[in-house]
């Protein structure tokens, strides 16, 4: 809101007042130039708050940037409502403190201060056009002035600029009046008259600031002092410029409008002969840098200063984020000056926002899908721009705590926040405000925050490289079914067209959200394709993590990733998904087609009818006829070199009436799997 725009700016001019005095003592040292580091200082009170307004995304914020977006709900929180509708209660029965009136107010009084400086700058404007038409051309030493009763020694004028002198200026000596006259040429020549227009200029938009008119004041005297070295540097006796100074300053004129002008009051007179006369300091290099340093922090304090929003008319937000709607004005009737409205006759209570009396807020249940839906609706756009703001929105509540209705109490300035606000309390679900222990519907409002900040860089790996962790619950993987379809297309398409197959142990990294941070190949295919394949694969792995003692914890584990083609029922050729260490089931073979089916009609959907129908198959493993209670279970997945599923009269022609629900021959890697 404007008192906190008020604020800013009078902070920021005064670090840029702290600036420019720090770099006018540094540039002083060195008898350097010191009026532009106050005409920067007025130009950057001007320019930063316009600029931090209308583009904030220009300067460095600290804390923010345009990449990952913070969108903030406010926490709900119980805070008692009135028993019952007040329609007599005015603002006076609610806080004293009225943001909005008190920013409506300094407003009126900015463009009234405004209107007030530029009226007086224009009647003094006018005056002094008309003065002029009463001064006569004369000459100085040879050189066109302007001659004056009671103006001068000055230089007037901002596009066409005029030497202008008294009249009693010919009665001083002749050394005294050429060096009058030729600092008054150095003012023409260096155009100092421009720059301090450009000063009052910036008090007629901020008349208020006091910092600024501090500011203007020192940069009239260090125009002053530039001057003064400027014509001493041409060799002009210091004793006899400062005669002239005392001379002409015991009688001076009244003011002009924007001049630059030789004679000043007596203060600035006394400053200028000692900036003139003083020697030059002792470790004046010393000095010069840290007063550079205090210009640098000042600036840099600038920079980073934390900025308001960008609606100067929005109120700040308040401390409980489910609030009341008192003191809404904008939605009351013309004839309704004092609280607010009840419900218009014959219409309901959700058509608007309207007082209804409830003793115990609505609370927020759905946090977390709240917080999603504000990660989506935030637009892409104007967060990497870095472009965010707030909306006051009011949500009416149902006896059930749904949002039935919303209406934009307060808007962020941009259309598009305020559409993506709505989205957002379309999710919301509450538990719902009670009145007297009774569920009530009510209105309530409710900000909503989108701001830019700089993204969290991903965690790194607490170990480099591969080392022992202790931890008591292996992590499991998550996603399956995605790992499986980035195996399949991560598969080299010419080594899976020409048979060719392999295994990759990695070892990998999972952090303690169960993402793989980091992995490295521990036991290579020998084909490198086949390497960076299984690569690929494990970085769409998702694990729920390990755990020690209870707490997420983050490891190395090993994993195989297998590349293989085999025949398959009615499929083709297929490659075979990756598997944890873990016992094999039916459906590995059922669904990876790691299978050879040798019944007449090789029918899988018949397979599968056959076998796991609720009667256990046969099983040889290795040729040798595993014992009743052997399971698939028992064997690891990744043992598993081929498997035959015989059925039907095959089955029974070759192991007899054992063989009734099936056989499944199992051929293992090596012969390990065998067992009785």
């Amino acid at each position: 809101m404007l008192i906190a725009w008020i604020a800013y700016c009078l902070f920021i001019s005064a670090l840029l007042g702290l600036a420019a005095f720090a770099a006018e003592r540094a540039l002083g040292h060195f008898r350097k130039p010191v009026r532009w580091a106050w005409f920067a200082a007025i130009a950057g009170s001007v320019a930063a708050p316009v600029v931090a307004f209308f583009a904030p995304g220009l300067f460095p914020e600290a804390g923010g940037t345009a990449f990952s977006p913070l969108v903030g709900l406010g926490e709900p929180v119980v805070a008692a409502a009135p028993a019952a509708a007040n329609p007599a209660a005015g603002p006076e029965a609610g806080s004293g403190f009225d943001a909005g009136a008190i920013s409506a107010l300094l407003g009126w009084g900015w463009a009234l201060l405004a209107a007030a400086m530029g009226f007086h700058l224009a009647r003094a404007y006018r005056r002094l056009r008309s003065e002029m038409r009463t001064w006569e051309p004369g000459r100085v030493l040879g050189s066109p002035v302007m001659l004056s009763e009671n103006r001068g020694p000055a230089v007037v004028g901002v596009g066409c600029s005029v030497v202008v002198m008294p009249t009693w200026i010919s009665d001083l000596e002749d050394r005294l009046l050429r060096l009058v006259f030729l600092h008054e040429r150095e003012h023409q020549r260096a155009g100092d008259h421009r720059l301090f227009m450009v000063g009052i200029a910036a008090l007629v938009l901020m008349p208020w600031n006091l910092f600024l008119w501090w500011q203007v004041s020192r940069l009239r005297l260090a125009i002053e002092f530039d001057c003064d070295r400027r014509v001493l540097e041409r060799g002009e006796s210091p004793r006899d410029y400062a005669d002239a100074l005392i001379t002409v300053g015991r009688r001076v004129s009244a003011p002009l409008l924007a001049a630059a002008a030789f004679a000043e009051r007596k203060p600035a007179v006394e400053r200028r002969l000692r900036r003139m006369t003083e020697p030059l300091a002792r470790l004046r290099l010393t000095r010069a840098l840290g007063a550079s340093g205090v210009a640098a922090l000042a600036i840099i304090l600038v920079m980073g200063a934390p900025r308001p929003e960008a609606s100067m008319d929005a109120p700040e937000p308040p401390a409980a984020a489910l609030n009341l709607p008192s003191e809404a004005i904008e939605w009351q009737d013309a004839n309704a000056r004092e609280g607010l409205a009840p419900p218009a006759a014959g219409g309901t209570a959700s058509d608007r926002p309207a007082f209804i009396p409830f003793d115990t807020n609505p609370v927020l249940k759905n946090g977390p899908e709240v917080h999603r839906a504000l990660l989506e609706a935030y637009p892409t756009d104007l967060n990497f721009e870095g472009i965010g703001g707030r909306v006051e929105v009011w949500v009416y509540v149902d006896e059930t705590g749904v949002v039935r209705n919303s209406v934009i109490k307060t808007t962020s300035g941009h259309e598009a926040l305020d559409r993506a606000a709505m989205e957002v309390v379309d999710v919301m679900r509450f538990r719902p405000a009670m009145n007297r222990d009774q569920p009530t519907a009510v209105w309530v409002s409710q900000w909503i925050v989108f701001q830019a900040v700089p993204p969290t860089p991903p965690s790194a790996p607490k170990a480099e490289r591969p080392t022992f962790v202790p931890f008591d619950t292996n992590p499991v993987l998550k996603n399956e079914g995605e790992v499986q379809q980035a195996l399949q297309e991560a598969y080299p398409a010419d080594l899976k067209a020409a048979g060719v197959g392999g295994r990759v142990e990695l070892w990998v990294y999972v952090d303690e959200s169960g993402v793989v941070a980091n992995h490295e190949v521990k036991a290579t295919s020998g084909n490198e394709a086949l390497d960076r394949a299984a690569t690929e694969v494990v970085k769409v792995m998702r694990f729920e993590p390990a755990k020690n003692r209870g707490e997420a914890t983050a490891v190395w584990v090993s994993q195989w990733v297998t590349f293989a083609v085999v025949p398959s029922a009615g499929s083709g050729q297929e490659a075979v998904p990756p598997r944890a260490d873990r016992g094999l089931e039916l459906s590995d073979f059922l669904v990876t087609g790691v299978v050879r089916d040798v019944d007449d009609d090789g029918d899988p959907d018949l397979m599968r009818t056959a076998i796991g129908g609720g009667m256990d198959p046969l099983i040889v493993i290795d040729g040798v006829i595993q014992s009743e209670d052997a399971r698939l279970s028992d064997i690891g997945a990744l043992d598993v070199e081929n498997v035959t599923i015989i059925r039907g009269n095959a089955a029974a022609s070759k192991y007899g009436e054992r063989a009734q629900n099936g056989v499944i021959e199992i051929r293992t890697k090596g012969g390990r799997g065998a067992r009785r």
